[in-house]
């Protein structure tokens, strides 16, 4: 602008400096305004730079950064207590210190590719830390390009998954394995079992399934309790696993194990196997807190080629196949091994079916109860009886106690049979005395694991209430190795039966562990010989010697013998000869209906007065 003219020199020059301070004052003002918003922004920067290395730092994540260069620039406090290393320890190294070596050189370039290609990788390492330990990872890299220099970064946020990986490795171990045994469980055993076939159809060779059952493992549920018997099976599964070479051994259920065999070459070689499975358990197992228990096993084998289907269908034939073999062998007498033929799955069959119609025997009135005569060796003269049980079934006639027992034995069918049995029994005993006859002892077969389930001698107590001259009358038979299972909780049990007045009988007697020791502490009135020694004793001078050792041992405890399976005269003579009190067999009299044994002997006797059928010397027809 132009001053006027008017104004003198002096108030030009004020002029000029008015203006030139204005220009000072405002060039300032926006210095000062300019300076500011720089610093509030400066300040806002910093306060963002700081709230991300605090979120850094105090991330649950470990996070590390390297250069192009593949050096480490940063990383973060996560990182340190992840890896165990501190962060000057890391700073300028290459990630590679934490490698573990559990991951190939493929693995790396692979990754290295897709981080290039996509900027971006993620997915699981094995890495390992300071310490030493290996830890599982989750890491997320990702590549950073500085856009004015082009100088790349690579992110790394890590997260420890090594507990969430033990989890979930413990749940699929639990999954495919048994937590008593730590054997593989059903559902790994039969993957391996799919294995096992694909490699046999490749080798071109043959594959052996092995079903084991444990004899009469209920028992020592039921009398020593499931704490013990699980004790057992994990020292079974310890003797089994000693002797299975490579074979693939599991738990298949209960008490029930399994083991596939590869390549076999020869049956021999699998009957070996199974013999050293039966040899692993002949030596009692020692749970702790218990006395040595004696626990035998029966052996079921299929075997098989490659070709067979691997589908569930096919899959579950074979097992079946196993388990027809199984119960083959325990029909034959248990602690031994059968292999699978073909008329097998046709018996297998016909025991389910005689499984089925036996649980329908009792409410259809099917029972019946035999009686073989029992003899004094002495006078020949009767002096009792045993009740033998049988089954008249609708369309096959009578079935033998030898092939329907098992199956209740091991359905637990013989709770609710013995429990009839034991009725029956009584209440025919009440009819016999009611009409004036005398039957003299009559003994009946109790199975180990009803008094077991401690509900017998409390039955037997209540049903004898009200037949009170009937218990001198009742003989319980338990069998050697049955009352061996039994251990020392249920001597109280035998009491309480003895107390009522019903005698104790210990059948099969020889048989198993003959031992002074439970002799001395059970309440036992009687020993009965069993059949096997008496088959042979006019000349077999060993039978004779075991049997004069039972003898003397058995009178020096006050307890009576008596000999089962007597069949010739012979035999008798020589039984009396060695002091033996009582037999039973063919040679006297074969197991009769209630009416017979009535008419023949009780009948007869209560008219003459002393027993009237001595012993002829003739052997009866068996039925």
């Amino acid at each position: 602008m132009t001053l006027p003219q008017t104004l003198g020199p002096e108030a030009i020059t004020f002029a000029q400096t008015i203006k030139g301070w204005s220009f000072i004052v405002v060039t300032a003002v926006m210095l000062w305004l300019l300076i500011q918003r720089l610093s509030d922004r400066q300040a806002l920067i910093i306060g963002d730079l700081e709230l991300h290395k605090r979120i850094l730092e105090n991330a649950h994540n470990g996070v590390l950064v390297t250069n192009g260069n593949g050096e480490i620039i940063y990383v973060n406090e996560a990182l340190e207590r992840i890896t165990g290393y501190r962060q000057e320890e890391l700073l300028g190294r290459n990630p590679s210190v934490l490698s573990s070596g559990f991951h190939d050189r493929e693995f790396y370039r692979q990754m290295w590719e897709t981080l290039e290609r996509d900027h971006a990788w993620q997915g699981e390492i094995v890495n390992r830390r300071k310490d030493g330990n290996r830890f599982t990872e989750w890491i997320t890299i990702t590549k950073i390009v500085d856009g004015t220099s082009g100088d790349a970064r690579y992110v790394s946020v890590i997260s420890d998954i090594s507990k969430a990986k033990a989890d979930q490795d413990r749940l699929q171990y639990l999954a495919f394995h048994d937590p008593l045994t730590s054997l593989p469980n059903r559902a790994l055993m039969q993957e391996h079992l799919k294995t096992a076939l694909h490699q046999a159809a490749l080798e071109r060779n043959q594959i052996a399934v092995l079903f084991l059952d444990l004899d009469d493992f209920k028992i020592i549920n039921e009398t020593l309790g499931h704490q013990t018997g699980d004790l057992i099976l994990k020292q079974v599964a310890r003797r089994l696993s000693g002797v299975v070479d490579d074979a693939a051994l599991g738990r298949f259920s209960g008490d029930q194990f399994i083991l596939i065999t590869p390549a076999v070459e020869s049956p021999d070689q699998v009957a070996g196997l199974a013999e050293r499975l039966l040899e692993s358990l002949s030596e009692p197992l020692r749970p702790q807190g218990h006395h040595p228990i004696s626990v035998r096993c029966t052996v079921g084998i299929t075997v098989s080629d490659g070709m067979r289907d691997v589908s569930e269908e096919g899959l579950a034939s074979l097992l079946s196949e196993a388990d027809a073999a199984l119960n083959e062998a325990k029909t034959n007498g248990k602690n031994g091994f059968a292999f699978y033929s073909s008329d097998m799955m046709e018996r297998s069959q016909r025991r389910l079916e005689l499984e089925q119609a036996l649980s329908h025997a009792i409410q259809n009135d099917e029972l019946r109860l035999h009686f073989q005569p029992v003899f004094d060796v002495g006078s020949e003269q009767l002096v009792g009886a045993e009740a033998l049980l049988r089954w008249a079934h609708p369309h096959r006639g009578l079935i033998s106690p030898g092939e329907f027992i098992p199956v209740a034995e091991e359905t637990g069918l013989i709770l609710p049979l013995g429990e009839w049995v034991m009725q029956a029994l009584i209440g025919q005993i009440q009819r016999w005395l009611d009409a004036g006859l005398d039957p003299g002892v009559v003994a009946f077969n109790v199975a180990s694991r009803q008094v077991a389930q401690g509900e017998f001698s409390a039955a037997l107590t209540r049903a004898l209430a009200s037949h009170e001259r009937v218990s001198h009358h009742l003989e319980v038979e338990l069998t050697e190795s049955g009352l061996m299972s039994l251990g020392d909780g249920t001597i109280d049990k035998l009491h309480a039966v003895q107390s009522s007045g019903v005698r104790l009988a210990v059948d099969d007697f020889g048989t198993g562990y003959s031992s002074l020791a439970y002799l001395r502490r059970f309440p036992l009135n009687k020993l009965k010989i069993d059949r096997s020694f008496i088959a042979e004793l006019h000349d077999d001078n060993e039978n004779e010697a075991i049997i004069r050792a039972i003898l003397a041992m058995a009178h020096t405890l006050n307890l009576k013998v008596q000999a089962e399976g007597v069949e010739t005269r012979e035999q008798l003579l020589l039984l009396r000869e060695l002091g033996c009190d009582t037999w039973q067999g063919f040679l006297g009299a074969a197991p009769l209906p209630a009416e017979g044994f009535e008419a023949g002997y009780l009948r007869t006797s209560a008219a003459t007065g002393p027993w009237p059928h001595a012993v002829r010397g003739v052997t009866q027809h068996r039925t």
